[in-house]
C-alpha cells in the first residue's frame, strides 16, 4: 500500500515561542511551508488566525509567490496580547490555499493565557486636595486583572468634629461612631477587567470660616449697637 499525500506544499510546522502567557506578552508564532516536488511550487497563500474560542483575536496573511523545490520557507509573525486579554485557551490556525482560493492544507496548535488577579486593596488608588476652603478625597478602584474583580466595601473614617461638614459625591451606606471618628462604607460593586468605581467626598472648610464671618459680623453688630452713646 503505497500512501501518496493529496498536496505537495504543505505545513509540516506550526510552533510557538512560547505557550503560557501573560496578558500584553508577545505571541511571536512561526509556520513553516515545505514544497515536496522537484520543481517550484506555484503561487499559494498562507492564512493564520488567532482565535479565543468563536472570537478572532489577530489574522495574517502571507502571499508565497514560489517555494524551491525540495525546500521550505519560515514565516514568522508576533503581537502582543491586550492588556486585559481574557484567560483560557486560544487556538492559532494557519491554512494554505492555492491561487483559486482551495484549502490545500492546514494546521492548529493551543496557547494558554493566565489568570491575573489581586487583592481589592492593589487596585484601589486614594489621592487628596487640601486648601482653605475644602479638603477632598477622591478613591478610584479600577480592575487591572483580566477577570470581574468581586463586588466588596471601602471605608474611610473623619474627625467628629468634621460629620457636619462631610460632603460625599456618593452617598455611603452607613455612618458608625468609632472613638472620636465616624467611619462610613461604601459598597463597591463587580468590576470587569478594565472598569473603573470612582468614590469622592470633600471637607466644606469654607463653612467654619462662614460661620466664623457670620457670628464675628453679629458680635461686632451688637458690639457697634451696645457701645453706641445714647441720649
Amino acid at each position: 500500500l503505497h500512501v501518496q499525500r493529496i498536496t505537495s506544499v504543505y505545513i509540516p510546522e506550526l510552533s510557538l515561542v512560547k505557550y503560557t502567557l501573560n496578558p500584553g506578552e508577545e505571541v511571536k508564532i512561526t509556520a513553516k511551508v515545505f514544497n515536496l516536488e522537484d520543481v517550484l511550487s506555484e503561487k499559494n497563500f498562507l492564512k493564520i488566525t488567532v482565535r479565543k474560542g468563536t472570537t478572532v483575536v489577530k489574522t495574517f496573511d502571507e502571499s508565497l509567490d514560489s517555494i524551491g523545490a525540495k525546500s521550505s520557507v519560515s514565516v514568522v509573525k508576533s503581537f502582543s496580547l491586550d492588556k486585559y486579554a481574557a484567560p483560557g485557551s486560544y487556538a492559532v490556525e494557519a491554512e494554505l490555499r492555492d491561487v483559486s482560493n482551495q484549502l490545500k492544507y492546514s494546521k492548529s496548535i493551543n496557547f494558554q493565557v493566565n489568570t491575573i488577579t489581586q487583592p481589592s486593596t492593589e487596585y484601589t488608588k486614594k489621592s487628596s486636595n487640601y486648601n482653605v476652603l475644602f479638603s477632598s478625597v477622591i478613591i478610584k478602584v479600577k480592575n487591572e486583572g483580566n477577570v470581574i474583580l468581586p463586588a466588596f466595601t471601602m471605608t474611610e473614617s473623619v474627625p467628629k468634629f468634621a460629620q457636619s461638614l462631610f460632603d460625599p459625591d456618593i452617598e455611603p451606606s452607613t455612618a458608625d461612631s468609632s472613638g472620636s471618628r465616624v467611619v462610613y462604607t461604601w459598597p463597591v460593586p463587580e468590576l470587569a477587567p478594565e472598569e473603573q468605581y470612582t468614590i469622592s467626598y470633600s471637607i466644606a472648610i469654607w463653612r467654619i470660616w462662614l460661620t466664623f464671618g457670620l457670628v464675628g459680623g453679629i458680635g461686632y453688630g451688637a458690639y457697634k449697637w451696645l457701645s453706641k452713646p445714647r441720649i
